[in-house]
């Protein structure tokens, strides 16, 4: 009996390993076919510098709040690693500043895209086609460890920000930004909450706040266990103007609203972790 249990347990493993591939494959898909940014690079064909230039400009001008973010980890020059680095424009902005920049992405394309830009601009960098929890690289490789708006798409989080620790130097500085549980988690909650009786809270969150393949959300609390193993950790609850913030009245109304800080670090939608190795 002991024979039989073994093999349905390693079975059991088997079928786990594959169902988190196939969903890795979709996580995949999606975000080759939905490049945040890639529709503000204008006409120029994808391998012009311009198509990079432009990407760039509008990632700092409709979303400079990234510019402290890579400030406070380019104040000691060093090797620093992006997972789910997209277009490459925050790795490009790491490696202008005299960075030793490698990005990682679940995407090929976005890989692609990267080397590109860092090709044209001549900066010093690279990037890699990786996954967040299982990450290519040595122990205490890097410096510096980013990751913006990515860890929440992932279905290991945890294994995530456990190699993000790994990869790390020690005294090494983290900045990762994951989505709150704020007004949105609020409304869905109130408006779909019934529907957790038969499906899970994470379906929820990917089908009515940002519909993709896989979201989660987080409280404080929530990334206090996340980051346990890391010291010197703050948090920053906050709300970005982007997602179409300026063309919709309702979201406008919202954030003049969390202009109250009492009401910000309760409602805000995105969470600021930094830490330290």
């Amino acid at each position: 009996s002991d024979i039989a249990f073994s093999y349905d347990d390693e079975h059991a493993g088997e079928i786990c390993k594959m169902s988190e591939m196939v969903r890795k494959k979709s996580i995949q898909k999606y975000w080759t076919d939905n490049v945040p940014g890639l529709d503000k690079g204008g006409e120029s064909v994808k391998t012009n510098r311009q198509f990079f230039a432009n990407v760039d400009s509008y990632r700092l001008k409709n979303e400079p709040y990234v510019v402290p973010l890579i400030e406070t980890l380019s104040t000691k020059k060093g090797r620093l690693l992006e997972v789910g680095c997209g277009l490459g424009a925050d790795l490009r902005n790491f490696a202008g500043r005299g960075m030793s920049a490698v990005g990682v992405d679940l995407s090929f394309n976005n890989v692609k895209l990267t080397k590109k830009g860092l090709e044209y601009y001549g900066y010093k960098g690279n990037a890699i086609n990786s996954d967040a929890e299982n990450l290519p690289f040595r122990d205490a490789s890097f410096d510096a460890y980013y990751s913006f708006g990515v860890l929440h798409h992932t279905p290991d989080t945890a294994k995530a920000i456990a190699e993000a620790y790994r990869v790390l130097k020690k005294g090494g500085k983290c900045i990762v930004m994951l989505y709150h549980k704020g007004y949105a988690y609020l409304y869905i909650n109130m408006f779909y909450g019934f529907k957790r009786l038969f499906t899970s809270e994470e379906k929820l969150i990917s089908d009515y706040y940002d519909s993709t393949p896989l979201s989660k959300m987080y409280s404080k609390k929530d990334a206090h266990r996340l980051f346990r193993n890391f010291k010197n950790i703050s948090f920053e609850v906050t709300t970005f103007a982007f997602g179409g913030v300026d063309i919709n009245s309702k979201l406008k109304k919202v954030h003049l609203l969390l202009k109250n800080k009492f009401l910000m670090e309760r409602l805000g939608q995105f969470l600021v972790i930094k830490a330290e190795k």
